[in-house]
């Protein structure tokens, strides 16, 4: 199992499934690479995925898999982290690793302060 990297909206609420086809389709570097429906009683699940030809023949293709509001890239390779940012930045979303860190449309890393002394104590 390799590192994510989510893109989400900022204040938590989920990104559309018409927001994220909008996008998509706009961008010439991607490619729609399939959809799937999974249906669990009354409840339906959607995936859409968009392929980004990386150009980089050791990382392959980076998959933006869209599902349940969120938009997840699986096993991220170091050549991918600037096209995430700008999908990111083109949905006014952030891209967040699994660490906490987020990217920006740079492609540059960005991590919260440590708590010093005390604080890094107690904090919840």
């Amino acid at each position: 199992m390799g590192y994510a990297i989510t893109i989400r909206s900022a204040d938590g609420s989920p990104i559309s499934y018409a927001r994220w086809l909008a996008l998509a389709h706009a961008d010439p570097e991607l490619v729609e690479a399939g959809e799937s429906v999974w249906s669990h009683g009354d409840r339906e699940e959607r995936y859409l995925i968009f392929a980004w030809p990386s150009g980089d023949p050791d990382a392959g293709d980076a998959l933006f898999v869209y599902h349940d509001g969120v938009i997840t890239v699986d096993d991220v390779s170091d050549s991918w982290v600037l096209k995430i940012g700008q999908v990111a930045r083109d949905l006014r979303c952030i891209a967040e690793g699994d660490d906490g860190e987020t990217y920006d449309a740079n492609g540059n890393e960005h991590r919260a302060p440590k708590p010093r002394g005390w604080a890094r104590l107690f904090r919840g």
